[in-house]
C-alpha cells in the first residue's frame, strides 16, 4: 500500500474528501491554539452514540454544538481568523467529528472499500471559501453558525431549540441568504416561519404546505429585504415587518 499523501489545503471535492476516508490522503494537523480536543472528541462520539441509539436529531445537534461553541472560546478571543479557515473546519469534520459527520449526513453509506465514486452526501464534509450555503451545510460548521447566532443574540443557547427542532428548511433558508446575519432578524425569522401552517385541500382549491408558504415567505423577504435595511429596525420593528409580509402568504 502507498503512503497517504498529506494536504494543508482546503479539500477541492467529495473526491478528496472520499480519498481522506480511506487513508490515500491525510489532512496535516493544525495549531490548537488552547482547545481541548479531548473534549471535543468526547462530546461527537457520545453524539454519534446518541444517533445509534435514535435520539431526536435536534436533540444531539443541540448538545453538540453547545460543547463546541464552548470549546472554541480561546479562538475566539486570541485568533478569531481562524474561523474562517476552511482547513480548520474540514479538519474539524474528518478528524475529531468524523464519526458523527458520517453518521449524521452519510449514515447509508456502504464500506468506504466498496466505493468508487463519491456519494453527494460527502457534500456536507466540504467547504467552498466565501460561501455562505456550503459553511451553513458543513457537518461541523453550521452546528458553531447557530449556536454563535443564539449567543449574539442573548448571550445564551436557550434558542437553539428553535433553530434546530425547527424543519431545516427554514434555517437553510435563513443561514444560507445571509439572513442570519443579524441574530435578531434570524430570531425573527424562525418565529414568523414556524407559524404557517397546511392549508387542507377543498372541493375549490388545491392544498397548500407549510413548506410551499415558508418558501414564498423567504421569497418575499428577500424580494422586500433589499429595500428596506432590516438590521437597522428594532426586534419589535422586525417582527411587525415580518408578520405583514407573512399575511400576505395565502
Amino acid at each position: 500500500m502507498s503512503a497517504s499523501v498529506e494536504i494543508n489545503r482546503p479539500l477541492r471535492d467529495t473526491g478528496e474528501v472520499l480519498q481522506v476516508l480511506k487513508g490515500d490522503k491525510d489532512l496535516k494537523a493544525i495549531a490548537l491554539h488552547g482547545i481541548d480536543i479531548k473534549k471535543l472528541e468526547a462530546a461527537a462520539q457520545k453524539a454519534t452514540k446518541e444517533l445509534g441509539n435514535s435520539i431526536a436529531l435536534g436533540t444531539v445537534d443541540k448538545a453538540l454544538a453547545i460543547v463546541l461553541h464552548e470549546e472554541l472560546a480561546p479562538i475566539r478571543n486570541s485568533a478569531s481568523g481562524i474561523l474562517n479557515d476552511v482547513v480548520f473546519w474540514q479538519w474539524l469534520a474528518l478528524n475529531p467529528f468524523r464519526e458523527y459527520s458520517l453518521a449524521r449526513w452519510c449514515g447509508d453509506l456502504p464500506p468506504l472499500v466498496e466505493i468508487v465514486e463519491p456519494p453527494s452526501s460527502l457534500s456536507r464534509l466540504t467547504l467552498t471559501s466565501g460561501s455562505v450555503k456550503s459553511h451553513a451545510r458543513h457537518s461541523v460548521r453550521r452546528l458553531y453558525i447557530y449556536a454563535e447566532c443564539c449567543h449574539l443574540y442573548d448571550g445564551s443557547y436557550q434558542h437553539l431549540g428553535k433553530i434546530l427542532d425547527a424543519d431545516q428548511d427554514i434555517a437553510g433558508a435563513v443561514f444560507e441568504r445571509r439572513l442570519g446575519l443579524s441574530p435578531s432578524l434570524a430570531m425573527a425569522l424562525f418565529d414568523v416561519a414556524a407559524q404557517f401552517t397546511l392549508t387542507k385541500k377543498t372541493d375549490s382549491a388545491p392544498g397548500i404546505s407549510a413548506r410551499s408558504k415558508r418558501r414564498e415567505f423567504f421569497k418575499q423577504v428577500n424580494l422586500l429585504g433589499s429595500t428596506v435595511s432590516v438590521e437597522f429596525l428594532s426586534e419589535v420593528e422586525i417582527i411587525k415587518y415580518l408578520t405583514d409580509i407573512a399575511s400576505d402568504i395565502p
